[in-house]
């Protein structure tokens, strides 16, 4: 069973070590300079609204996930990252970092997650849609779509968890 925690700074080297070739497993190029630059960072959060999260097994990180405020004032957490080492998959870790990210936003007083999720990633398109995230309105729902959106509303993670 992993264990869950909030990254440091001293995380950052070995989460980008498991997330560059996680990216290359999809066939996407790291982009360090653009769309990876919140991995340059990793577990140097400027305040408590960021989420860097890791997943331990036996004191080695196996899994991390980043999420950020969206926008301002609109009570929405933006997930812009989850990743499990290929070896680690399909045990839980996935869901465990989402639910920690979830509690998170929702004590920090965000009201809903977003993703959006490349649609050949097919691994965390059931993911997301078998922990109750729901698509967002106006998504495309035929493939091929050029990516899918979802949304968490979070109230539903205290009934769910309470349940």
């Amino acid at each position: 069973m992993a264990t869950i925690r909030h990254a440091t700074r001293s995380d950052g080297e070995t989460v980008r070590r498991i997330a560059f070739p996680v990216l290359c497993e999809y066939g996407i190029p790291a982009d360090p300079d653009g769309t990876d630059a919140d991995l340059m960072s990793f577990g140097d959060r400027p305040d408590d609204s960021v989420v860097h999260l890791v997943a331990e097994e036996d004191g080695i990180i196996v899994g991390a996930l980043l999420a950020a405020p969206e926008g301002q004032g609109q009570g929405l957490m933006r997930l812009s990252k989850v990743m499990v080492r290929a070896g680690h998959r399909r045990k839980g870790i996935g869901t465990a970092l989402l639910e920690e990210a979830a509690r998170t936003a929702q004590g920090a007083g965000f009201t809903e997650m977003t993703v959006t999720v490349r649609p050949f990633c097919q691994e965390a398109v059931s993911l997301f849609e078998a922990r109750g995230w729901l698509r967002s309105p106006g998504a495309p729902v035929s493939a091929p779509a050029p990516d899918r959106g979802y949304v968490l509303a979070l109230t539903r993670v205290v009934e769910t968890v309470a349940a």
